[in-house]
C-alpha cells in the first residue's frame, strides 16, 4: 500500500473512531472517573438523545468546577463554563490536514472532535494522532518533504516561533555510540 503525503490526509484518515463521550446529565465526579479510568485528558460532551456534539470537557474544566464546589453537580449546571458550538474546535470528517494542524498550533487544545454536518461525533483527533500521521505516512525517502511541509505550515501559523525537532532514532544512535565508546574503553582494562 502506497503511503499518503500528509498534505492529502483528511480528518477521517487520522481520527480515532472509538470515542468516549459524556452527557450533560452526568455528574462532574462521574466524568472525572471516566477520564481517569480511560486515561483521557478530556472528551466530547454530547446531547443524550441525538449524540450531537454540544461541548468538550477537559481535566482543567473539571478541576475548576470541582474547586467551586461542583464535584457532585450534573455537568449541565456548569455548561456556561465550557466551550460551545460557536467557540469550540471541531472538524468535519473531510476537513484537510492543514486545518487540523492549524487548530493545534493556534489554540491551546489537546483534542478535536470529528463530526458530520449534523454535528454527530464520528471520531476524535489528538495531538499525538497528528504527530503519528506525519511520521507513519511518510516513508524514509519522503521524510525531508514531510519536514518541509510541517515547517511551512508551522511558519504560516506561528511565524515568530522557531520549530525545533529531533528524530528519536538519531538520539538513540547518539546514546548507543556513547555506550560503545565506554564499553571499548572498559575492555582495554
Amino acid at each position: 500500500m502506497k503511503k499518503l503525503s500528509v498534505s492529502i490526509l483528511k480528518a477521517q484518515d487520522i481520527m480515532t473512531k472509538e470515542v468516549h463521550m459524556v452527557t450533560p446529565d452526568m455528574t462532574v465526579r462521574n466524568i472525572m472517573g471516566i477520564l481517569l479510568e480511560k486515561n483521557l485528558s478530556g472528551c466530547p460532551v454530547v446531547d443524550k438523545s441525538m449524540k450531537k456534539l454540544i461541548s468538550v470537557v477537559s481535566e482543567i474544566d473539571l478541576m475548576k468546577i470541582s474547586v467551586m464546589g461542583g464535584l457532585n453537580d450534573p455537568l449541565n449546571k456548569h455548561m456556561d463554563k465550557l466551550s460551545n458550538e460557536k467557540n469550540m474546535a471541531f472538524v468535519y470528517t473531510t476537513d484537510p490536514f492543514s486545518l487540523i494542524f492549524k487548530h493545534f498550533i493556534t489554540r491551546s487544545i489537546r483534542r478535536i472532535p470529528v463530526v458530520d454536518n449534523g454535528l454527530k461525533v464520528h471520531g476524535i483527533i489528538t495531538r499525538r494522532d497528528v504527530v503519528k500521521a506525519i511520521f507513519d505516512r511518510e516513508s524514509e525517502e519522503h521524510q525531508q518533504e514531510a519536514i518541509n511541509q510541517i515547517q511551512k505550515l508551522y511558519k504560516k501559523y506561528e511565524p515568530e516561533a522557531p520549530l525545533e525537532f529531533a528524530f528519536l532514532n538519531e538520539s538513540i544512535n547518539q546514546l548507543y555510540s556513547n555506550d560503545k565508546r565506554i564499553a571499548s574503553v572498559i575492555l582495554l582494562f
